[in-house]
């Protein structure tokens, strides 16, 4: 939860007064699990219920958290609803603005991981189908990636730019399928707020219309943005404050047992004959939209867990997630596979080196792609603020969510 208008993967400001930095633990916490959840899915698949008709027993039960990556990406759309029903509050006379800046900062750093991905691809074009030739039972995972014959690099621009948005998936860097349901999931929160003006009924009203086409029409994915609302307006009445004490724990608990198991838990558990999108385990279901909801809730009210995720290490984690996110596939499909086909390279070491090399690159496409693209949009938002172009140039700068929240509160 960077700026407003930042995708719920970007840098943190930690430090800022008032700023909720036991959701970027979250992020940072999610990331390391889809990071871990491509690993396998690569070198392990048979340990995944997403690749494997037999997997282990611990798939199915709440440990399998620590490695459902399609679970953790739920819980960013969770945290993207909540981060831009603030934004979209805040500035709900700007709506075509809020949109551009959020194309931008999320193209941006998408095209150049995408550019990133061409050039290990120079470097490996063959790495992932030689890894797969290898194996008795290789991956379909595997299958969403790009090899040799390589495209031009107008191609590769053109897919971060647009074609991910606009198809919902990238041959090159297959974790942007996210970046078609963040940016329309932005879109339409924008939209809900900017027609509801200052009517609590009638941005109620919004809001409902938006769960009913979700559940109808688009992706469940997208009732993650509803609920993330949902969670901000109710913290920012005061609402999570009247809960039980006990709420945050009960939702942490059923949060994970929900959202946890993988692809084929109903027919391991017995539960044959459920409707698909009420069936735990299945991966674009309701029941991954209610988990992930009630893992941020339990953030929101439990106490404890908040002070674990403000520990520094995951605050770093949270800081370096979307370049987490958007550079660990390209490695994966090109230096990890070729390390792992390469003699007398045992794999502790090929994993210990992933870890590495992927840590110190989120790092440095923190520091000189994410971080950039967001000082530069602040100076546009705030140009478009002074000349008018937006709205009524009641706001001028670009703020945290948090920031947001903090300050609304105050007023009240």
């Amino acid at each position: 939860m960077t700026t407003d208008t930042a995708p719920v993967l970007g840098p943190s400001f930690a430090g800022v007064r008032g700023r909720l930095t036991e959701l970027d633990g979250l992020r940072g916490v999610a990331a390391a699990v889809v990071v871990i959840f491509h690993y396998l899915a690569l070198l392990h698949p048979g340990l995944l219920p997403h690749y494997s008709i037999e997997p282990p027993v611990l798939s199915d039960t709440p440990v399998a958290v620590l490695w459902n990556g399609t679970f953790a990406v739920f819980v960013f759309f969770v945290l993207s609803g909540y981060v831009m029903a603030a934004a979209a509050k805040r500035r709900q006379d700007r709506f075509w603005s809020n949109i551009v800046v959020r194309y931008f900062r999320l193209a941006v750093p998408a095209a150049v991981s995408v550019l990133l991905a061409l050039a290990l691809l120079s470097f490996f074009p063959t790495a992932a189908d030689d890894l797969a030739a290898s194996q008795a039972n290789p991956s379909e995972w595997i299958d969403y990636t790009l090899q040799a014959p390589l495209p031009p690099v107008t191609t590769a621009v053109y897919d971060g730019l647009i074609g991910s948005f606009w198809s919902g998936g990238s041959k090159f860097n297959n974790v942007l399928w996210t970046m078609q349901i963040e940016l329309v999931g932005s879109a339409i929160l924008f939209a809900v707020y900017w027609a509801s003006g200052r009517s609590h009924l009638r941005l109620a009203l919004m809001v409902g219309l938006f769960a009913a086409v979700s559940l109808l029409f688009l992706r469940d994915a997208y009732l993650c943005f509803v609920t993330g609302a949902l969670l901000y307006e109710a913290r920012g009445r005061g609402l999570l404050d009247r809960l039980p004490a006990s709420a945050g724990l009960w939702a942490l608990v059923a949060g994970i047992v929900l959202g946890a198991p993988g692809d084929g838990t109903a027919e391991r558990w017995g539960l044959v004959g459920w409707p698909d999108r009420l069936t735990p385990g299945v991966d674009y279901g309701l029941v991954p939209v209610l988990a992930a909801t009630l893992i941020v809730l339990s953030v929101l009210t439990l106490g404890k867990m908040t002070r674990v995720l403000k520990h520094g290490v995951l605050q770093w984690f949270g800081h370096v997630s979307f370049a987490l996110y958007l550079i660990h596939v390209p490695l994966l499909y090109t230096v990890v596979a070729a390390a792992h086909l390469a003699p007398h390279i045992p794999e502790p070491v090929v994993f210990t080196m992933y870890l590495g090399v992927t840590l110190l690159m989120a790092q440095w496409f923190t520091l000189f792609v994410d971080a950039p693209v967001i000082r530069v949009l602040q100076r546009v938002r705030h140009r478009i603020a002074q000349t008018g172009c937006a709205g009524s140039g009641r706001i001028s700068t670009l703020q945290p969510a948090a920031i947001i929240h903090h300050q609304d509160r105050r007023k009240k």
